[in-house]
């Protein structure tokens, strides 16, 4: 079956110096009262350094959005990708700052 979309999202092939990115699936337990923590799974942006190590993801969960009709279709599909991937632990990228949280020096595998 041929692809519909790219593999590459299309700035990666206009800024290839710059860090990749992709959708992933992070688990994330979110604390409900003192001795209650609730495991919620969504999709964020996660950037990744030149040797495909984790190095950042964005604080909140990201949402499926277009100009047309056609770029949200192609945003679904890339969600679609994240799901068959390995589910990430929001807690391993690092601590909150602001809009983006940071992986250690040693990074996050891929």
């Amino acid at each position: 079956m041929k692809r519909k979309f790219p593999l590459l999202r299309p700035h990666f092939a206009m800024f290839p110096d710059t860090s990749k990115w992709d959708y992933r699936v992070l688990k994330r337990k979110i604390p409900l009262s003192s001795n209650e923590i609730e495991e919620n799974y969504a999709i964020y942006e996660v950037y990744y350094d030149s040797k495909g190590k984790v190095e950042s993801c964005t604080k909140d969960p990201v949402h499926p959005h277009g100009l047309t009709l056609e770029e949200l279709k192609r945003e679904i599909w890339y969600y679609g990708d994240a799901l068959k991937q390995p589910v990430l632990e929001y807690d391993d990228i690092g601590g909150p700052d602001d809009e983006w949280r940071f992986a250690d020096s040693k990074g996050i595998s891929k």
